[in-house]
């Protein structure tokens, strides 16, 4: 009986079929982790892209207004013609109308430049009556008063005077440039507004003398400019 038994329960056990074992996970926590890590140590190596700065130095910075930003340079430009503008009206207001309607309306239009050794208005008045009688019209005697007045009105036009303004402008930066080799452009145009559009005062300012000083520097420059 028990070896009946025996026989009938080792029959069973062989045929109840042995347990399977799970199958092994593709993402295995192990492999997941060393995978993360292979990424984590890759991201770290990458570099990052840094994108470019607008503020990034280009080329242009070797010239020599390259240290001043260029609304810097046209505020100063700015400032300085408005300075200028006024003191062609105020030039125009202390002429003789007669004498403006006559002479000194072509001479204030072409060569009536506010650079020179004296004031800025005064330098108006003496370039603008020099003009006039080096290169006068011919045939001025026949000429009406109506084309005087039109002339005259020439001259106040809001054109005619801001083209004279920027040709003293010009004017002034190449003198001070001359007289100060060192400065650029936007320097010149700097000192230029902090003296007002005086020439010799803003020689004076680059140099850091006196006005007096800085025309008797001028006034030899000229002397050696000539002489040679």
């Amino acid at each position: 009986m028990r070896s009946r038994r025996r026989r009938r329960r080792a029959k069973v056990e062989a045929e109840v079929p042995a347990p399977v074992a799970p199958a092994e996970a593709s993402h295995s926590p192990a492999k997941t982790s060393s995978s993360s890590s292979s990424a984590g140590s890759a991201g770290r190596n990458a570099q990052p892209k840094i994108p470019h700065s607008r503020f990034h130095p280009q080329a242009e910075d070797d010239h020599d207004d390259g240290a001043w930003p260029q609304s810097d340079i046209r505020a100063m430009r700015r400032d300085v013609l408005n300075v200028i503008h006024r003191y062609y009206l105020d030039a125009i207001s202390r002429l003789r109308p007669a004498e403006l309607r006559t002479t000194l309306a072509r001479g204030l239009l072409v060569g009536g430049h506010c650079f020179g050794p004296l004031g800025p208005v005064h330098n108006i008045i003496v370039n603008s009556i020099w003009y006039a009688a080096a290169f006068p019209l011919r045939g001025g005697a026949a000429d009406t008063e109506d084309d005087d007045e039109e002339e005259v009105r020439a001259i106040l036009a809001t054109d005619g005077i801001v083209r004279i303004c920027h040709r003293s402008l010009q004017g002034l930066v190449a003198s001070l440039r001359h007289y100060c080799p060192s400065l650029s452009t936007a320097d010149a145009l700097y000192q230029l507004m902090n003296a007002d559009a005086d020439l010799a005062a803003a020689v004076a300012l680059a140099n850091g003398t006196t006005k007096s000083s800085a025309l008797q520097a001028m006034a030899s420059q000229n002397c050696d400019s000539f002489c040679t």
